[in-house]
């Protein structure tokens, strides 16, 4: 079996090709998250009448570790999340797959929002932010507090 015909770097941009088309996304604006980032917490956006609402998956995360910025155009969640387990001297690791470090995760948004009525609250490794819907916000960031 030869692999002398097998590029890689096509076949991934084919595969990423093919995923901006069926999205209508492009991973592209994601970039800069997995360069900074040791890992990137999962999220899910939903959109209701009033809000747009996000949840994120911040597992073994401090609250205190958590930074969320809003803006205008998009949303930025960042923080540390600490390793909890030091390992007892003289043992050996068999498996490792809990993610450790910094990590940023940046969501676009739409323009219409409200962006200083914004709330977040972290519950069981859960972040959840609210942002509810106005329309002609103001072009500003906003920090937000976590409860």
């Amino acid at each position: 079996m030869s692999c002398a015909g097998w590029n890689p770097f096509q076949e991934m941009e084919e595969l990423l090709d093919r995923y901006n088309r069926a999205t209508g996304r492009s991973v592209a604006g994601c970039a800069d998250d997995y360069l900074i980032s040791d890992w990137i917490p999962h999220a899910d956006v939903e959109e209701t009448p009033s809000a747009y609402i996000v949840r994120a998956e911040l597992p073994g995360v401090r609250k205190q570790d958590i930074v969320v910025n809003v803006s205008r155009a998009s949303l930025e969640i960042s923080g540390q999340k600490h390793a909890e387990l030091k390992p007892a001297p003289g043992s050996r690791k068999h498996v490792s797959e809990c993610l450790f470090g910094a990590f940023r995760r940046t969501l676009p948004l739409p323009q219409q929002l409200e962006i200083s009525a914004a709330n977040a609250t972290f519950t069981d490794g859960v972040l959840t932010i609210q942002i509810p819907k106005q329309a002609g916000s103001a072009d500003y960031e906003h920090q937000l507090q976590i409860n």
